[in-house]
């Protein structure tokens, strides 16, 4: 189609899994892409977290549950359940 982004191919069968973190609210890189993205490399490689929240990235955003998803990924290889969302942390004060 006119105007489509070209994309390389990544499929990547028989590949380790992939932790691929969606976060809702960001504005440089739309949720809906991580979605995508995760379909990309094939059935069973990439896996996506769900992170409710605002901002460009999740991880550095002190949110413990995608903190301890993303260190457990990474120092054990163990991925978070399918369908895992984290919630963003309330505000202090309860707000």
């Amino acid at each position: 189609m006119p105007g489509e982004a070209k994309h390389p191919e990544v499929s990547a069968p028989g590949a380790p899994p992939i932790l691929l973190v969606g976060n809702t609210g960001d504005p440089a890189t739309p949720y809906e892409g991580a979605a995508r993205t995760a379909e990309r490399p094939g059935e069973d490689v990439a896996h996506e977290l769900t992170h409710r929240g605002d901002g460009h990235g999740a991880f550095d955003t002190g949110n413990p549950c995608v903190g301890d998803a993303v260190h457990t990924y990474l120092l054990d290889g163990q991925l978070p359940k399918p369908g895992t969302v984290c919630d963003p942390e309330p505000l202090p004060g309860g707000k």
